[in-house]
């Protein structure tokens, strides 16, 4: 909003300014005109200093064209006329017609409804008491002249005053799109965070279940198999930290929502040939590649990797070519590579279906310090890649 206000006060100060130079021009034309008799054809009997002052007087209700259009239109007809019938001050063309035409184009693009409509009148108001004042001014040539350019200057105003409401319509339409883009893309992420939340509660629940068995274990071993005992407490220690970490994991992305309780074992990258039966039985063939040798990974680690891979799949299938869709895990020292291509999906693999889309799949990387990429290959594919590091848990 603090943008919006800036540019709004810009642009404001700037049609000060401009209102500014544009009566300071006609002041100058206005001095001009009369020092060197430019038009004299309505000239009068008034001294040239009062007709200087009037002169400079005509253009000054410029300044409020578009705070009070109708007003500063009406401040200057009467500024032209009023000092030709009272003091006969010479009616000048470029400091006259010339202020009178800005002034009703102002009129017909600011004035509310249906003040701008009637805006046209004033102009032959100024013509009707001049054709009294002044001998021969209503003639043919004179309304030949005058009376399109006015109303063209009418018209130019009610022509920018529609496409002006046209912009402003679509700049609104355009923000509200936007607000509820951003509204729902938040939503998914909230919405993402809490799936991730209750996943990594069943994580920390097996770990700490490992860990009362494990350490029982070594509690009945301990007398007898020192070794094994040994074991199975490192075990149980590592079990342990890894269970902290996860913890901290989802403390961080708990929400309101309630988790409900799934004694389903958490599915990992070894099941990653089941998934791909599952959706060939949908219809849809998808080959899997392990590329390296596959390690132990961090539970909470394994699950996102996996959910990632379902989640473009699932997009590939309802949005997507059903052709073929490759998977690729990569099993490196410090790292593990998901690579999702669907073939010819022109972005499918990246639309929300069951999940989030890209917003989730990213959230589950960057919730375990990887990094996730999307975007269509030569050809027509459409690629995700998701790498997580592998660390020692703390």
């Amino acid at each position: 909003m603090s943008t919006v206000n800036l540019r709004s006060s810009r642009s404001m100060t700037l049609a000060r300014v401009g209102d500014v130079m544009l009566a300071a021009l006609f002041m100058v034309l206005g001095i001009v005109e009369l020092v060197w008799h430019i038009d004299s054809a309505y000239a009068g009997d008034a001294p040239l200093s009062l007709s200087v002052v009037v002169a400079i007087a005509i253009p000054v209700p410029l300044l409020f064209r578009r705070s009070a259009p109708l007003g500063a239109l009406v401040a200057v007809a009467a500024l032209i006329v009023l000092p030709r019938a009272i003091l006969s001050v010479e009616v000048l063309f470029l400091d006259g017609l010339g202020v009178l035409v800005v002034a009703l184009y102002s009129a017909s693009r600011h004035a509310r409804r249906p003040r701008d409509l009637w805006s046209v009148l004033v102009p032959f108001c100024v013509f009707a008491v001049f054709s009294l004042l002044i001998s021969g001014f209503f003639s043919v040539d004179e309304l030949g002249q005058s009376v399109p350019i006015v109303l063209a200057a009418w018209g130019l105003g009610q022509a920018i005053r529609t496409w002006a409401r046209s912009r402003e319509v679509l700049r609104q339409s355009l923000d509200e799109v936007t607000t509820d883009q951003e509204h729902r893309t938040a939503e998914a992420i909230m919405a993402e965070r809490a799936r991730i939340a209750r996943e990594l509660h069943d994580v920390v629940a097996h770990c700490v279940t490992v860990m009362v068995v494990q350490s029982g274990a070594a509690r009945l071993q301990l007398a007898t198999n020192p070794q094994a005992s040994d074991a199975a407490l490192l075990n149980v220690e590592r079990t342990g930290r890894q269970a902290l970490v996860e913890m901290r994991r989802m403390l961080g992305l708990l929400t309101e929502d309630e988790a409900g309780t799934d004694l389903t074992p958490q599915p990992s990258l070894a099941e990653l040939d089941v998934l791909a039966a599952g959706f060939a039985a949908a219809g849809m063939l998808v080959d899997v590649t392990i590329e390296g040798a596959p390690t132990q990974l961090p539970p909470g680690t394994e699950l996102s990797a996996y959910r990632i891979v379902q989640e473009s799949l699932t997009n590939a299938l309802a949005h997507g070519s059903p052709e073929a869709a490759h998977v690729i895990a990569t099993y490196r020292p410090d790292s593990v590579e998901v690579e999702i291509v669907n073939a010819h999906g022109h972005g499918s693999i990246g639309r929300p279906s069951g999940g989030h889309g890209i917003a989730g799949m990213r959230e589950r990387a960057q919730l375990f310090g990887g990094t996730l990429e999307s975007g269509p290959l030569e050809g027509g594919d459409f690629r995700v890649r998701a790498r997580f590091p592998i660390d020692e848990p703390a």
